[in-house]
């Protein structure tokens, strides 16, 4: 059905309307693959469509695998933006070494997006790649064991902004 003809108005109206209430949570839209074309068909549709004005708030996360931290990553060529966090509290088993923040994870874009195929991530705290105009207030860290990673590592990302962010109570300054 072409919705555009259907209501005698532009598909840039509709693309409009559609991203508009996507932003104001009215529509989500999911896109799945079909397994013959699960190789293909990410690479084309993160390239045309990419992640853009995602909201998360107020979230409480307990006994977090510190192995993965958390992570927000785009591919190359389709960046994830104007991405907003706030107000979360994650508390994380902790336990990784100074050493485990030396690596860089692969890129993986043809596999399906699960931590765990990036291995160890460098990051106690948040692992940021392929991303722009992400802002983080009122994140608050909290960990079982000591962690000697890093609290952020950034990879090709940019317009990050940090406020109120928290390491077990003490506010930390970040990017500055």
């Amino acid at each position: 059905m072409d919705i555009a003809r259907d209501y005698g108005i532009s598909r840039f109206q509709v693309a409009r309307y559609l991203d508009e209430a996507r932003a104001l949570g009215i529509v989500r839209i999911d896109i799945r693959f079909p397994e013959a074309a699960a190789e293909l068909a990410p690479d084309r549709l993160a390239a045309a469509l990419g992640v853009k004005r995602v909201r998360i708030s107020h979230v409480n996360v307990f006994n977090a695998d510190s192995r993965y931290s958390s992570i927000i990553s785009g591919i190359p060529g389709a960046l994830i933006e104007d991405v907003a966090l706030d107000n979360i509290h994650i508390y994380y088993q902790g336990g990784y070494s100074e050493e485990d923040g030396l690596r860089m994870p692969p890129e993986q874009e043809k596999t399906y997006p699960e931590p765990w195929m990036f291995g160890t991530i460098p990051a106690k705290g948040m692992f940021i790649r392929h991303a722009r105009g992400v802002s983080l207030s009122d994140i608050h860290f909290h960990y079982a064991k000591p962690d000697g990673r890093p609290l952020f590592v950034t990879d090709d990302a940019g317009e990050i902004y940090y406020h109120r962010i928290t390491v077990d109570g003490q506010e930390v300054e970040v990017g500055k």
